[in-house]
Order: structure tokens, then sequence, then C-alpha cells
């Protein structure tokens, strides 16, 4: 999670995919720290096999596709297609 968000902040990006559980912080907590810090104009989407309340309800709330895996290809240009 915290390499993520380095990442993620020292990196441009069009698009990222987070999981939900990424070891020591969340995806919602990458996704929190990343857009507070420095507001992207990346798109994100969430895949992941958890479907933790959190998740699901941060996912809603912030209009972020949400992919249970394992997806499809389909569904992962979907989603790509959907957030373009």
């Amino acid at each position: 999670g915290e390499t993520a968000i380095s990442l993620i902040l020292a990196e441009t990006f069009d698009g990222i995919f987070l999981d939900y559980e990424m070891g020591g912080i969340t995806g919602v907590e990458v996704h929190k720290q990343a857009i507070a810090t420095n507001p992207l104009n990346c798109k994100f989407i969430f895949l992941s096999g958890s479907r933790a309340v959190e998740l699901v309800t941060y996912a809603a709330e912030n209009k972020i596709q949400l992919l249970e895996k394992p997806p499809t290809r389909e569904r992962i240009l979907s989603a790509i297609a959907h957030v373009a």
C-alpha cells in the first residue's frame, strides 16, 4: 500500500488498478491518500476478491468501478472503456 502511494505520487498514470488488500493499508486508503495529496486526472478501478463493506460502499459513493477477481478480459476492457 505505501509503495503504491509513493509510485502514484512520483509518476504520471492514465489509470490505476487497486486491490482492497494491499499489505499494510487498504486500496481505499491508497485512493484517499493519493487524491488528497495530489488530485489526479487518472482514473481508478478496484480489482479485488474482497467484498468488504468498506470497499463496496466507497467504490459506489465515489463512482469507482469495482471488478471481482478473477475478471474476464471483457470485464476489464468494459471497465476501462467506462472510465475513459
